[in-house]
């Protein structure tokens, strides 16, 4: 009984370290997002823009 709570423990133990490093892998770091919003402000700035954004102005 003892060696199957065991093995149990440790199929959770693996199944919690896949799922944080998936976690890792998605999380969006603050970096990350100033990048992409100065990205987009050069773009504005560029006023590298579709026309029909401006239809809606």
């Amino acid at each position: 009984m003892m060696e199957k709570l065991e093995g149990q423990n440790l199929i959770l133990e693996q199944k919690l370290l896949e799922v944080a490093a998936i976690t890792d892998k998605a999380a969006i770091t603050e970096d990350t997002l100033r990048q992409l919003l100065s990205q987009f402000g050069a773009r504005l700035a560029n006023r590298a823009l579709p026309d029909f954004i401006f239809l809606y102005y």
